[in-house]
């Protein structure tokens, strides 16, 4: 069992022991093993499901975890026109719809699964986002399949009830890899780039968390040009030790990357993306902050360590600049990079600072 320092996702890994108990109803965890649970919520959910689906707006379907196929059954009594695209990879548990020419199935896990992007009207992930070794990749892959503004829903069992004793055992015995609570799981959805709708808390229903949210288009449009961005640090110690941050340093790269990304596929030039380092005495981790962040921002730059209290700062800066006229690091120093070094030519000066600058970054 592993608890995520940056987001709270807890993970879990189960020893490689073969399952030697006949499945049984029992009405004890085990239960879940004969492959039931997903019709029982689906009683549990039929309220809500109906309200997400009386629009008729449902030409394209993703069952994500399909199961037994009893949402699929449920909605084609709904909307009888539906293509419905089933991901389950128990061939087992399909054998009720296998034949059924309006349900595409596909018997692999979603994460090994290819689908056409933007075609789909309704994403349905019910009791499965638990089993799938990268959350976020299961959810950014409903992402791209749903069309914009259209809805997924995600229900998974709430790990917030291990805070109960009676409950602890039994909520690990089954064979889940991740664990969300509501905040977590709703984190996930939003920074998917989704806008959440609609979502339990712990009082409608302590062992579940669901959410129902819509995917949202680009988000670009409005008046933002210019857009700076400073970078402390390559690796995460340095980055909160810099920051005083938990953040992230691959997430601030991953959401640069997505907003050039956004911008250049709407074919638009704003906002303009600035990305800045503070120089070290280390080539090698300026260099690593060039070749990573060279295809993300219009322009980054190598700025000096400076004093506050200055009225300018001198900066080297890259933009359109190829290694071969890359000046060294040593006729930087020599030439524009007044680059501030505390010496201590006498105990005095050492001891009482004297010649400093009163304050740096």
């Amino acid at each position: 069992m592993a608890v995520c320092r940056q987001c709270g996702l807890s993970y879990s890994r189960y020893a490689d022991v073969p399952y030697t108990r006949d499945p049984r109803p029992s009405g004890d965890a085990d239960w879940g093993n004969i492959r039931w649970a997903k019709g029982f919520r689906l009683d549990a959910l039929r309220p809500q499901l109906t309200g997400l689906v009386r629009d008729g707006k449902m030409s394209r379907v993703l069952d994500v975890g399909a199961n037994r196929g009893s949402f699929l059954e449920w909605l084609l009594e709904q909307c009888p026109d539906t293509k419905f695209t089933a991901v389950e990879p128990d061939e087992r548990v399909v054998t009720t719809y296998r034949d059924r020419p309006e349900i595409d199935i596909r018997l692999a896990k979603l994460e090994h699964t290819t689908l056409e992007p933007d075609a789909y009207d309704f994403a349905y992930c019910c009791q499965t986002l638990e089993h799938a070794d990268s959350p976020a990749s299961m959810i950014a892959s409903m992402h791209s399949a749903l069309k914009v503004g259209r809805v997924m829903f995600i229900e998974v069992p709430n790990i917030e009830v291990i805070s109960y004793p009676l409950t602890v055992e039994e909520f690990f015995i089954d064979k889940h890899t991740t664990h969300f609570g509501h905040r977590l799981l709703t984190s996930y959805v939003e920074w998917s780039g989704f806008r959440l709708e609609e979502g339990t808390n712990p009082a409608d229903d302590i062992l579940n968390v669901r959410i129902v949210a819509t995917k949202i288009g680009p988000q670009i449009d409005g008046p933002l040009d210019y857009l700076r961005c400073s970078i402390y640090a390559n690796d995460q110690e340095a980055h909160e030790k810099f920051t005083g941050t938990k953040v992230r340093i691959e997430t601030v790269f991953e959401n640069l990357k997505r907003l050039r990304e956004m911008r250049d596929a709407q074919g638009a030039t704003r906002p303009y993306i600035y990305v800045k380092m503070f120089e070290t005495i280390s080539p090698d981790e300026e260099q690593h902050f060039r070749d990573k962040f060279k295809d993300v921002g219009d322009e980054i730059t190598l700025e000096m360590l400076h004093n506050m209290t200055a009225s300018t700062t001198s900066r080297t800066t890259w933009a359109s600049m190829c290694p071969s006229t890359r000046p060294s690091a040593s006729a930087r120093r020599r030439s524009t990079c007044r680059r501030w070094r505390p010496t201590a030519t006498s105990p005095s000066a050492a001891s009482t600072g004297a010649g400093r600058p009163r304050s740096a970054t």
